[in-house]
């Protein structure tokens, strides 16, 4: 698809790349964090994010409201990445009190 300027890569690779690092950032932040906030930090950045850019996409006319929804897209694929987060915190958290 697209190239990222002097690296090279892909699209699907760079975009597989930032799902396995915020997934790792996710996991780390709720295994060690103590703060419920904090932990919910990047769900709520992803979040915030794809409502700007999905609202963005109707304000725009034109092929910016195609680059926008792109982003939407790619900013909730990265929030649920952050749910599979805490999908594999809550069950490896369950496995530990009931075993």
């Amino acid at each position: 698809m697209l190239d990222f300027g002097i690296f090279e890569i892909k699209t699907e690779v760079f975009l597989l790349i930032l799902a396995v690092l915020t997934l790792a950032l996710q996991l780390v932040l709720c295994f060690k964090a103590k703060s419920l906030a904090l932990r919910l930090l990047p769900a709520i950045l992803f979040a915030v994010a794809t409502v700007v850019f999905f609202t963005l996409v109707f304000l725009t006319d034109g092929w910016d409201s195609l680059g926008f929804l792109l982003l939407a897209l790619c900013s909730a694929m990265l929030l649920a990445v952050c749910g599979i987060g805490f999908a594999i915190w809550a069950i490896v958290k369950k496995r530990k009190t009931h075993p």
